[in-house]
């Protein structure tokens, strides 16, 4: 017991070191932003990511379900299982995704395109920035599986140093995007996919080298 309150305040405390850390450098990195972007961009950034987060409702409710499910199997050792609940937990997401792609591509695209006010000039940029929205919003949804495997085995301590790396990331991509010529808002939103597939490359490669019963049941077996 005093192992496992040792481990649940060094986690805390680490998930509060994220938290804080996150919100001092959005404070710094927010204003920055906002004077390099203007108002008119970093306006038109906010409504473009906010058509996009209406199409992933349904993956908010699963984040929870998925880690659930999760560690329900590892607290009974049943390793077939666990096999099985993380590939639906992939599927389903996967099939989460798709939609969000139909759905972002048609009713999103032509709410864009026909109900929000672009400025004149902005409609090509404005055009791409939503496109790799939509792609970073697929990213962040195939990847609850992998990320719930990793809070489920209460692997805290990466989490929490995964969150302060892109926190870091965020500041340079706030350097480079004063330094970088260009759309200033075309070059935000590519500089921030980037940090997004990396974050994916690295949380998938983790789980399938350290928690290898999510791919393979054999390999634990022997």
């Amino acid at each position: 017991m005093d192992e496992r309150n040792k481990r649940l305040a060094k986690n805390t405390m680490l998930l509060y070191s994220r938290m804080a850390i996150s919100m001092v450098v959005s404070l710094f990195t927010s204003r920055v932003v906002l004077e390099t972007l203007g108002f008119d961009d970093y306006g038109l950034y906010g409504v473009i990511g906010g058509i996009v987060t209406m199409f992933t409702f349904l993956n908010g409710a699963m984040n929870g379900a998925s880690s659930r499910y999760i560690t329900i199997e590892l607290g009974r050792k049943d390793f077939v299982q666990l096999n099985k609940i993380f590939n639906v937990l992939f599927a389903s997401h996967a099939a989460i995704a798709l939609v969000v792609l139909v759905l972002g591509e048609t009713v999103g695209l032509w709410f864009l395109l026909n109900k929000i006010v672009i400025p004149a000039g902005q409609e090509t940029v404005a055009f791409w920035v939503y496109q790799i929205s939509i792609i970073s919003t697929l990213f962040g949804i195939t990847l609850v599986p992998y990320s719930s495997m990793i809070i489920a085995h209460e692997n805290m301590k990466l989490y929490a140093y995964v969150g302060m790396a892109e926190v870091v990331l965020r500041l340079l991509i706030v350097y480079l995007l004063l330094i970088l010529p260009g759309p200033k808002l075309l070059t935000w939103a590519l500089l921030g996919l980037a940090i997004q597939i990396g974050i994916n490359i690295f949380y998938r490669v983790y789980v399938r080298n350290h928690y290898p019963v999510v791919f393979s049941v054999l390999s634990v077996a022997t």
